[in-house]
């Protein structure tokens, strides 16, 4: 399936999947990076604070532990950022793949009525699945 068809609206091409999830895909990494960038910027912060400012111990160790959990922050972000991209990229290939199936099936309905009611029952549950992952 190269284009939509009037018969199917809600299909697009391998191409318009493509550009969507090389899109999404150039987002999750520009998130990755500014999480940590962010991470590591408050770490080396708060560890400065604490080393060369903080004039006692007892005031520094708060800092220090601050600090450590934005050093795991910049570990474990990027890899949910990356493995929401996973997700949302299967949820797109999945949603190409039923629509092929049910444009294919529409097609073979003779009743107009019901392969109309069909595709619009199809929009409306893809419709709330997208709302429920977004």
């Amino acid at each position: 399936m190269t284009a939509s068809s009037p018969t199917d609206p809600w299909a697009m091409s391998d191409d318009q999947l493509k550009a969507i999830v090389e899109e999404d895909r150039l987002r999750a990494a520009r998130a990755r990076r500014w999480l940590v960038a962010s991470a590591l910027a408050g770490c080396a912060g708060l560890t400065a604070v604490a080393l060369f400012r903080t004039p006692s111990a007892a005031q520094s160790q708060p800092m220090f532990v601050c600090a450590a959990f934005l050093l795991v922050v910049a570990v474990a972000a990027p890899l949910a950022v990356m493995a929401a991209h996973r997700a949302r990229r299967r949820r797109w290939s999945q949603r190409q793949r039923e629509c092929k199936e049910l444009g294919a099936i529409v097609s073979a309905i003779r009743n107009r009525t019901l392969a109309g009611l069909i595709s619009f029952n199809f929009r409306l549950m893809d419709r709330f699945v997208a709302v429920a992952l977004s």
